[in-house]
């Protein structure tokens, strides 16, 4: 699969339909791909909908995607002056609620702090929700390996130019989201630029708290978890996220995408859209 280009990112944005939903006094933008069965997907901390990028086409095939900008995120108000997790939850279910009808089941993916989201709102959503994918999160009170030190755009300086911030942009990417820095390209570049500026508010604090361990035992639908090989979040610990998961459902379908980092769903979008189809497909489908 050919990389996601600049010209890429545009034609999703004139193909998507965008749906405003207010809860709370928050204002979400939404973006709704293709048509079929409703498949939510949820993006990660400092993101946006463009973290799912190099994925919505193919995924649109089969599913009526339906992708949120978080509050805080993207184009989406920040909400109140303090939330958690479990506000966010609600207000996703509030959305989801008003964007697909009452008869329809719903699948849904969550990425990194999308996939601790996921667990809350998958116990809100009860028997609506037939599968829940949930690719690289914490909220498990599980232990992380060293990370990398990231580079600061503070530090740069009031005079820095663009160039230099892409340069910065790229250098984090490289060490924290990928596995192979190649992927740290002109699209992802844009796109973390773009959803750092965006961003109002940080979840950096949602995957360390245990939102999403509280959730396992009550969610209805079947769940799965994805992870990137060599996730930096995981190091040597991804035996024990499989461990976790199948706590609570001994059947689970757990996956390692071998040559892959955090953002796996952009650095191997044939593996993960394959993986995504599989773990939220009904028997008899497709």
């Amino acid at each position: 699969m050919s990389k996601t280009s600049l010209t890429d990112i545009e034609v999703l944005e004139r193909r998507a339909k965008r749906r405003m939903v207010s809860y709370d006094y928050c204002e979400m933008v939404w973006r709704e791909f293709g048509s079929g069965p409703p498949l939510l997907l949820l993006h990660g901390g400092y993101g946006s909908w463009l973290h799912w990028v190099r994925n919505i086409e193919e995924l649109s095939r089969f599913y009526r995607l339906v992708i949120p900008d978080m509050p805080a995120h993207g184009d989406s108000d920040p909400g109140p002056d303090e939330w958690e997790a479990e506000w966010v939850a609600e207000a996703l279910k509030y959305g989801v609620e008003r964007l697909v009808p009452e008869n329809q089941t719903i699948r849904a993916a969550g990425f990194s702090a999308g996939g601790v989201v996921l667990g809350p709102l998958a116990v809100a959503l009860g028997d609506r929700l037939t599968h829940a994918v949930m690719i690289g999160p914490n909220g498990m009170n599980l232990p992380y390996p060293p990370l990398p030190q990231l580079r600061s755009v503070t530090r740069l300086g009031p005079d820095a130019t663009e160039a230099q911030i892409a340069d910065l942009h790229r250098y984090n990417l490289s060490v924290l989201m990928f596995h192979d820095p190649a992927f740290a390209d002109e699209t992802a570049v844009t796109v973390q630029m773009r959803n750092v500026r965006q961003a109002k508010r940080n979840m950096e604090h949602v995957p360390r708290t245990r939102v999403l361990l509280k959730a396992l035992p009550n969610i209805r639908a079947r769940f799965a978890g994805l992870w990137g090989q060599h996730d930096v979040f995981v190091g040597q610990y991804m035996k024990l996220r499989e461990t976790t998961l199948r706590t609570f459902q001994p059947d689970a379908d757990f996956r390692v995408i071998e040559n892959a980092g955090h953002w796996v769903m952009y650095e191997a979008p044939g593996a993960v859209n394959a993986a995504i189809l599989e773990m939220v497909r009904e028997q008899g489908q497709f």
